[in-house]
């Protein structure tokens, strides 16, 4: 069973008897009947918290955290369950489940009729009452400080206020809100307000969602499921039978006075007098007994023993945390007054219920009425044939249905299963996905890679993953103007510390993949600041770092590592650039949780040259098709300047390490004798490449091929499908180095004939039957095999054929899951950690 755990605040102990600890209990056993659920209660300090709740894991005492956000971070929970008041711990826990993204579950299990049931003044009143009584608040810490209500109010204000900066507001809206909300507490009674709007917001009956609509609530989230609290008394109900008192004795009353002066709506005073003189003029009459049952949690048993009591006429029993069920079945009319959920037992049971409406403070409205079921009083005259006309009433089951259906919605023992249900599929639905960002340039195949990743992760994962980029300023700096979906475009050419580490801090992703290639941030020397971002990002975030490392590293030459010449582009001596590239590589790899390769001779050199421990590599080779050709009908500049010619195309960004120069050179021995042909070079020369791009037009004029070589420059994704469409033969000479071209995806996945340098570049796709493969830096090899498959077009035609069985074995997916399989355990050590 999948762990599930939810995190509850309350003003009131999970111990204690009370509708919403009855509510959410319920609810919670319908959620552990599929999961292995654990109940998180957060306890805020408006009682005493006994020593056994101070010791107990599933209690959280609120004020040993500075804020609600702090109790959510370190509890990291499934979802949150809330009441719907705007009780300062519900707003707190509301509001920062949204900043973190988890799922909120609002209880609107109140009654609706209680909305604006008071007067603004009435309302204003009983607040200002409230916040100057001294009624002995306890501090969640001791047993034995005592406080004011109105210094335990400027405490909740004070840490409503440091939840509020938690979770990024701003100090003006802080204000602002602030003021809000102690305008909604001062002036309104039982408000509702979107700021406390959920993922599901649950109600007890239909007449809820139009008044959730009008306070600007989104219909999608409200459901109507009933009210949890009366599932267990459904159950208890069809055990028993209803009791009626025989003939000729007396009239059993049992009295539920409503905790008013207790929220404020009376004073004290006056409640109390209304008591007991209600229970005095009851007392009178020899046919009549009474019993009060008192709020179990609300009201004290000491107020009503040492101040009420006392007073009356007659010794009578007095309840507290008796089942209520029980209690009224033995009772044959239940009196009570200012609309307390206890008159719904006696419904349930078709029980008569006298309502004392007094039209005064302390009995306030009756929101709960029924010809058939509810008698009000008016005053104590009429006290005595109230009760008796009560008595005589038979209340029909239809009665009892009316009833229900108006105020309490459903009452058939499945409203806990309900609410349970929709909690689930909303946690389903809202579930907080592991983040991963995917960081570098907006290339084709990385675009490739990322779309492969995203078609795996939407398949069912509890991932989503972001292309982080640079900026679209200048695109044509970064060699690529690729549109990528879900990208995020954060950082500029050549800076890109400050920016992608704040905005890493802020999103807080589980994974950061950095696919780094030397001029991934701009200038080979901007790259140099890599090991700084790493540094930080592991010592002031919990992202798992992973970077890809698709920079030349070391080549091995004559059983030799060595470092590649074209690395550093200035010249300095080989033991200061070799000393300089163990630092840096060393850096990358020290401050990176997993280091990707995409060559079984990368990882050699790693191990053997940097000495990088072996169970931090993953090698994963690039395998990726260029997207397909866009819908567009309009002839590009390829297509129009070379539409008679015959193309040898160069492909790629212009670096010394595809030796270009060696190739223009081959070419010029043979140009003569195929005379249709010409040598296209088409990409650009990053900043630290251009004297190497100058060198070869140069070259090119030196050996008077202006006419017959090329450079077309930057070619976007519809002039690069077109260059492969006319290419006869396409050419990759690179220097031997352990590193997987994405250039030569373009020709397999066209059916372009090759001619590639023997090196593990090209032996890790392609077998020697699939292509021409010559010597690095044999010109003369090289010239004789470009005549030959210039010439010969049945072998062009044969590896072709070949490209095309190579690209069918081929797929970005390939690459993906394995960048997919590297996540996961970076994942899994992450959570077991």
């Amino acid at each position: 069973m999948k762990k599930f755990t939810v995190l509850i605040p309350h003003n009131k102990s999970p111990h204690l008897h009370d509708l919403l600890t009855q509510q959410c209990k319920n609810i919670c056993a319908e959620l552990s009947k599929n999961t292995q659920l654990e109940v998180i209660w957060v306890k805020f300090p408006t009682d005493e918290l006994k020593t056994s709740e101070m010791n107990d894991p599933k209690i959280i005492d609120s004020t040993k955290y500075n804020n609600a956000l702090e109790i959510l971070n370190e509890i990291n929970p499934d979802c949150v369950m809330v009441n719907s008041s705007l009780d300062f711990h519900n707003i707190e826990f509301a509001l920062s489940s949204k900043f973190k993204k988890i799922p909120l579950i609002v209880l609107f299990f109140r009654s609706y009729l209680r909305l604006n049931a008071h007067s603004t003044f009435e309302t204003f009143r009983s607040r200002v009452r409230n916040a100057f009584k001294n009624q002995g608040i306890k501090s969640i810490s001791t047993k034995t400080t005592t406080t004011s209500s109105t210094i335990f109010f400027l405490k909740q204000y004070s840490y409503l206020f440091r939840t509020l900066r938690s979770i990024n507001y701003s100090f003006p809206h802080t204000i602002l809100f602030l003021l809000k909300y102690t305008k909604l507490g001062l002036f309104s009674y039982s408000p509702i307000d979107k700021m406390i709007s959920g993922n599901a917001n649950l109600c007890t009956t239909s007449n809820w969602p139009e008044k959730l609509i009008s306070a600007g609530f989104d219909s999608s989230s409200i459901f109507v499921v009933g009210d949890p609290y009366y599932d267990t008394m459904f159950f208890n109900l069809n055990k028993q039978e209803a009791k009626n008192t025989p003939q000729n004795s007396k009239i059993k009353i049992l009295f539920c006075p409503s905790a008013r002066h207790e929220h404020g709506l009376c004073s004290k005073h006056s409640e109390q007098e209304m008591i007991i003189n209600s229970v005095n003029e009851i007392l009178k009459f020899d046919n009549f007994e009474i019993a009060i049952k008192i709020h179990p949690s609300s009201a004290s048993w000491s107020e009503y023993e040492n101040e009420i009591l006392p007073k009356l006429s007659h010794k009578i029993n007095l309840y507290k945390n008796e089942d209520l069920a029980e209690l009224v079945n033995q009772y044959d009319v239940m009196l009570t007054y200012g609309g307390t959920g206890a008159i719904h037992y006696a419904a349930f049971l078709k029980k008569p219920i006298v309502n004392l409406d007094f039209q005064n403070d302390s009995t306030g409205e009756n929101l709960f009425t029924h010809k058939d079921i509810v008698v009000s009083c008016y005053n104590l005259k009429s006290l005595k044939s109230s009760i008796e006309t009560a008595y005589q009433k038979t209340i029909l089951q239809k009665d009892c249905d009316d009833y229900i259906e108006k105020y309490i919605g459903r009452f058939d023992g499945k409203n806990s299963e309900r609410a349970a249900l929709q909690i689930i599929k909303t946690i389903k639905e809202n579930k907080i996905k592991k983040k991963i960002f995917y960081i570098d340039r907006f290339t084709n195949w990385t675009a490739q890679i990322f779309e492969g990743l995203q078609e795996i992760i939407n398949k069912g994962h509890d991932y989503e993953i972001f292309f982080v980029g640079p900026q679209k300023k200048n695109l044509r700096t970064w060699l690529s103007d690729q549109n990528v979906k879900d990208s995020k475009r954060i950082w500029h050419y050549g800076h890109f510390v400050r920016s992608l580490f704040s905005y890493i801090k802020k999103e807080k992703p589980l994974i950061v993949h950095f696919s780094f290639e030397w001029r991934m941030f701009g200038p080979i020397f901007a790259s140099l600041k890599l090991p700084l971002l790493l540094f930080l990002l592991k010592t002031q975030t919990k992202s798992k770092i992973i970077v890809d490392l698709r920079a030349p590293l070391v080549s091995k030459q004559s059983g030799k590592w060595e470092i590649m010449n074209d690395i550093i582009p200035v010249k300095l001596p080989k033991p200061v650039i070799e000393l300089f590239m163990k630092i840096f590589i060393k850096m990358i790899c020290g401050f990176s949780h997993k280091i990707i390769v995409d060559a079984p001779g990368n990882k050699d050199g790693l191990i053997d040259f940097y000495r990088i421990e072996s169970n931090k590599i993953e090698v994963n080779t690039l395998i990726l098709p260029p997207q397909k050709k866009s819908t567009n009908l309009e002839k590009t500049r390829i297509s129009t300047k070379f539409s008679d010619k015959k193309i040898i195309l160069c492909f790629g960004v212009i670096t010394s390490r595809k030796s270009y120069d060696i190739i223009i050179k081959s070419f010029s021995k043979i140009h003569h004798k195929i005379p249709d042909h010409v040598l296209v070079i088409a990409g650009l020369a990053d900043d630290d490449a251009k004297p190497y791009e100058k060198m070869l037009k140069n070259l090119v004029q030196k050996l008077n091929l202006e006419n017959r070589v090329f450079f077309v420059g930057y070619v976007n994704d519809d002039e690069s499908e077109d260059l492969f469409d006319m290419a006869e033969i396409a050419l990759y000479i690179y220097r031997p180095y352990p590193d997987s071209s994405g250039a030569l995806f373009y020709a397999i996945y066209h059916g372009t004939p090759c001619i590639v340098s023997n090196s593990e570049t090209f032996t890790e796709i392609l077998d020697y039957d699939d292509a021409l493969f010559v010597e690095h830096g044999d010109e003369n090899q090289l010239s004789n095999s470009i005549f030959e498959l210039a010439t010969n077009s049945d072998l062009r035609e044969k590896f072709k054929q070949k490209m095309i069985k190579v690209s069918e074995k081929t797929s970005k997916l390939t690459t993906s899951k394995k960048y997919l399989e590297i996540y996961k355990n970076a994942i899994q050590k992450s959570d077991v950690n």
